[in-house]
């Protein structure tokens, strides 16, 4: 059964593909239905009627990259050149419509019977439906690796904008819904980079109504989506704030615009923004699905980076608490120990390390009894009771000796179990402290009872030659008085020497009035006057005979007083003090130099460096009564002057203390 032309024809126009035929010169004689459709024509014959070049002009081709095809690779053109003509896959977008198909074109030449091509068939297969899938998934691929190479919001959203320019849109905005509801412009995207400038302050001048009835607002307040496929005039005129605005949004070009909302959780966080311009494309309901799913990833991706954010802030939070914690833990002075319900050492400080003579990390994990002394109320008593203890207790160190403390202590309840904590003070010095005050206060005592009971005993020698004769012998009397008066004035400088230092007031509050003093009289004079008090052998050895300096002769008296005193009690068995004056001129200084030494017990050479600290003594003095507070105040006194006072001693053999003063010193 044959068939002619007409019938052909008719099967061709219910054939999917659009089929052409051109001759030579390139001009279409033939197509099918499916050909002009594809084409923009609503019938073959329309097409055929339209010349070629007015065909092509409307539409533009592109290759698979988006890159301009040149028409002559075309390959019904090469067939008609007798050039191979493989398949190839182009896109082209009607210029009136802005739609954008696929299309696999494949081209064979007729020939005639010498070989010549007479015609050349076009088969286009169209290809929209699969060329769309594929690029959704790249695109969406793509996208997935962007959304997750940073976790940092800003930077993966900026991605997203520039991944959806030109592919997608000819501009691309990303904006996010704040803590306070505002909404901001995250990132923008175009192919020119002046322009996504330009966009960028137009936004500044031009900000979002957060009330507009379309656009990002809208979108972010209803969680909807908005598809323009085509942006009227009206629309533009509706949307402009001034006329110069509306002039602005009229050069753009606009043709079609998309906002899809970012939903996280059920909440809008945000939107991104399509705009097709300068392409001339129209977005469809195919491209609204692709921007959704696109939304919807970055919103997973948003969520994701938020709790990154929220964990790392958490995490920052904790490690700056324990640093802080740590700091402080570490920083107090006093020792801390947890103990957990088992009675063992989990946590300590450095203090504690120090405290018991352990490394911190032998300390750890010791049972609690191992620092206690059996002898002493245990550190945390009844560890099950709840509530703090404030006690006085004994721990025992690494080298077994014991050390007195004040404790603190508390049962505490965290989810781990029960622990307990306790701060532990030193108290040996305060313990030393009490028992020195007490001696102090004896020695004090014994101070003052000897010239107090001299002048008891002068004025009881006085009261019973009165009462005897009725009368006194002047000279008697007079010498009686004097000595009182004498006596008197000794306990009254004792007094002052010790309410003066045991204050530990500065040295501006001791009072210190320079004037002419003779050093060598002075120290005779104390030399004698100690002699004749204790019997002692107090030699005064003076090198010059007159050496007169601008000092504080109170102040001076009462150093070498306590230096002279010192040297005799010192000397229980005896041996000769002397105090030389020298003058000292060298290169380097021009003093007086005053030199007390005894052949007494001498000073241990670990007491040398803490001599005249208040209250401390030698640990060899026994029972010999001593305040501990005379070469405390002699050292104030001296430096006060710009002097210097330094001791020399050897336990058993005896002591030398050596006091240099300025012949000019400064006000102090």
């Amino acid at each position: 059964m044959e068939h002619g032309p007409d019938t052909v024809a008719v099967f061709l126009d219910h054939v999917g593909d659009g089929v052409t035929v051109q001759d030579p010169s390139g001009r279409l004689i033939y197509a099918n239905a499916a050909a002009a459709r594809a084409l923009g024509f609503s019938t073959a014959a329309e097409l055929l009627a339209t010349p070629l070049s007015q065909v092509m002009e409307r539409f533009a081709v592109f290759d698979g990259d988006g890159e301009p095809f040149p028409l002559d690779r075309l390959p019904g053109r090469r067939a008609l050149r007798g050039e191979p003509e493989p398949a190839v896959t182009v896109r082209f977008r009607i210029n009136d419509t802005g739609d954008e198909r696929w299309s696999v074109v494949r081209a064979s030449p007729v020939l005639d019977a010498a070989g010549r091509v007479r015609f050349a068939v076009n088969v286009w297969q169209d290809a929209t439906a699969q060329k769309r899938t594929e690029i959704a998934q790249r695109f969406l691929a793509e996208a997935g690796e962007a959304l997750s190479a940073s976790l940092n919001i800003d930077e993966t959203l900026a991605n997203i904008a520039r991944l959806a320019v030109p592919r997608l849109a000819d501009w691309s905005a990303v904006h996010m819904v704040g803590e306070d509801g505002a909404i901001s412009q995250i990132a923008v995207a175009h192919v020119d980079p002046e322009r996504v400038s330009w966009a960028r302050r137009l936004h500044e001048q031009y900000p979002a109504d957060p009330n507009a009835e379309q656009g990002v607002p809208k979108a972010v307040r209803t969680g909807q989506p908005e598809l323009i496929p085509e942006v009227t005039d009206e629309m533009l005129v509706a949307a402009a704030r001034n006329p110069e605005h509306l002039a602005i949004l009229r050069h753009l070009g606009l043709t079609s615009a998309l906002v899809v909302p970012m939903i996280a959780r059920d909440t809008a966080v945000g939107a991104i923004t399509f705009i097709a311009a300068e392409s001339g494309r129209r977005f469809d309901e195919r491209d609204l699905e692709l921007a959704q799913e696109l939304a919807r990833r970055a919103a997973l991706a948003i969520e994701n980076a938020r709790l990154y954010d929220a964990e790392r802030a958490a995490r920052l939070a904790a490690e700056d608490a324990q640093v802080r914690f740590q700091t402080l833990f570490e920083g107090v002075p006093d020792a801390i120990l947890v103990v957990d319900g088992g009675g063992r050492i989990v946590e300590a400080n450095a203090a504690a390390g120090l405290l018991l003579g352990y490394e911190l990390e032998a300390l750890l994990g010791l049972p609690v009894r191992d620092v206690s002394c059996a002898s002493a109320p245990p550190l945390f008593g009844n560890f099950e009771e709840d509530g703090e203890r404030r006690a006085e207790t004994e721990l025992r160190r690494r080298d077994g000796s014991a050390v007195p403390v004040e404790v603190w202590t508390r049962r505490l309840d965290p989810p781990a179990g029960p622990i307990g904590i306790a701060v532990v003070r030193d108290i040996t010095e305060r313990r030393e402290g009490d028992q020195i005050r007490e001696e102090v206060l004896t020695a004090i005592a014994h101070d003052l009872r000897s010239p107090l009971g001299a002048i008891k005993l002068h004025a009881q020698s006085l009261q019973r030659s009165l009462r005897r004769s009725g009368a006194v012998d002047p000279q008697r009397l007079d010498d009686g008085l004097q000595a009182v008066s004498t006596m008197s004035a000794r306990v009254g400088a004792l007094l002052e020497d010790i309410v003066d230092i045991a204050r530990d007031r500065g040295p501006g509050a001791v009072p210190f009035d320079p004037e002419p003093t003779d050093l060598s009289a002075l120290a005779e004079r104390c030399a004698a006057e100690v002699a004749a008090a204790t019997s002692a052998d107090v030699q005064a050895e003076v090198a010059v005979e007159s050496l007169v300096g601008r000092w504080d002769a109170h102040g001076i008296e009462r150093v070498l007083l306590n230096l002279l005193n010192n040297a005799v009690k010192y000397s229980p068995a005896g041996g000769t003090v002397t105090i030389r004056v020298d003058r000292i001129d060298d290169a380097t200084v021009t003093a007086a130099q005053v030199v007390v030494a005894d052949e007494g017990i001498g000073i241990p050479a670990a007491d040398l460096a803490r001599v005249f600290e208040r209250y401390r003594r030698g640990r060899n003095v026994g029972q010999i009564a001593g305040t501990g507070l005379g070469l405390t105040g002699a050292k104030q006194i001296v430096e006060r002057h710009g002097g210097s006072i330094a001791i020399a001693s050897e336990e058993g053999r005896g002591t030398r203390v050596t006091v240099r003063l300025p012949l000019e010193p400064g006000a102090g």
